[in-house]
């Protein structure tokens, strides 16, 4: 159980911040609580740049007791055992201030917990002393539905705790400032429930693989919507591809012609009002090495193919159609190839 009941939850965004500035005047540390993947320590940085403090994050599920204590070391001369500072911490006579977070409060080993409380407490361990201005903030996720220890009370009173809730438009605006793909703003701009079917930190890495993805050449429909999945899941990925239409560049499967022709041409027809050129392009150049390999299909495909050729604008289509014009002639258009003068159709 949390060691401090949950109040009204705060959204991340410039309300926060304010919550935030009047902690540091008090000179009072602070817990920011709340689910996984919501945007809490991406707040923190950007909090930290907007008020030109120094920034430094420690994640203590990965650190031992010695990066927060120092390592001891004998002084000889003086017949005294000393510590060194840690690099791990903000430089103890540096000038400026800092914010300093500690992730993974609550999932820490135990005895990285005591250092944490006495530089809480006193400001200081061993020989090293927090500069005067550091912001101490922490972010945990909370107890119900995550493996995490209880926070002893001691060091959980010296914290002012703080329940944070992600907040759409100002994820939005974030993402506008950091240039995610511009297809997924507006995918969480209109969709309302959001980040209430997956989490903000989701959303970013779908915004990064659509981002990536239209960068590159010969996905297919399938493989696109897989990589998505990877991120939120079949479902929602599902619904991703269903909203970005044909804005990838992706290779249409030449099988669909022969599977669903209608389906086929539809792909075409709405490439072709939205002058998609880079879709069409790819997916005719597959097409062309598809009907070489294979010949020309038949009946109702075969229809639809030609259909195609007089629908998209000439300049594209010139190679498919001088491949058609051959296969009906009898000929291998790829000129000499193995299986010259005969049509081999497609199973």
């Amino acid at each position: 159980m949390d060691p401090v009941p949950a109040t009204r939850p705060v959204p991340i965004s410039p309300l926060l911040g304010r919550y935030l500035d009047a902690a540091r005047l008090a000179g009072r540390p602070v817990i920011l609580r709340g689910p996984h993947g919501i945007g809490k320590s991406e707040f923190m940085a950007d909090y930290a740049m907007e008020r030109g403090l120094s920034y430094l994050t420690l994640d203590l599920s990965v650190l031992e007791p010695a990066d927060l204590t120092g390592i001891p070391w004998v002084d000889r001369e003086a017949a005294l055992t000393r510590y060194a500072p840690p690099a791990t911490l903000p430089p103890h006579q540096g000038e400026g201030a800092w914010t300093l977070v500690l992730e993974e409060l609550n999932r820490c080993d135990r005895s990285l917990r005591q250092p944490c409380l006495q530089l809480l407490s006193t400001r200081r361990i061993n020989t090293y002393q927090l500069p005067p201005a550091c912001f101490l903030v922490a972010c945990v996720n909370p107890d119900d539905g995550y493996d995490v220890d209880p926070i002893d009370p001691a060091l959980a009173s010296r914290f002012l705790w703080i329940d944070v809730v992600p907040d759409r438009e100002a994820w939005l605006a974030w993402a506008t400032r950091k240039a995610l793909d511009d297809r997924i703003i507006e995918l969480i701009r209109k969709e309302r429930d959001a980040f209430g079917r997956a989490t903000p930190r989701a959303w970013e890495q779908v915004a990064l693989l659509v981002a990536a993805a239209r960068r590159m050449e010969g996905w297919t429909s399938d493989q696109a919507q897989r990589l998505i999945e990877f991120a939120v899941g079949p479902i929602l990925a599902r619904a991703v591809m269903l909203y970005l239409g044909d804005s990838l560049p992706m290779v249409l499967d030449p099988a669909l012609l022969y599977r669903d022709p209608e389906e086929y041409l539809r792909f075409f027809d709405r490439w072709e009002r939205a002058r998609q050129v880079a879709s069409m392009k790819l997916a005719l150049d597959a097409l062309d090495e598809h009907l070489r390999a294979h010949g020309l299909p038949t009946g109702e495909a075969l229809q639809q193919l030609e259909l195609i050729a007089g629908l998209v604008a000439p300049d594209l289509t010139a190679k498919v159609r001088a491949t058609i014009e051959a296969l009906k002639a009898g000929g291998d258009e790829s000129g000499g190839g193995k299986g010259k003068g005969k049509r081999r159709r497609r199973p």
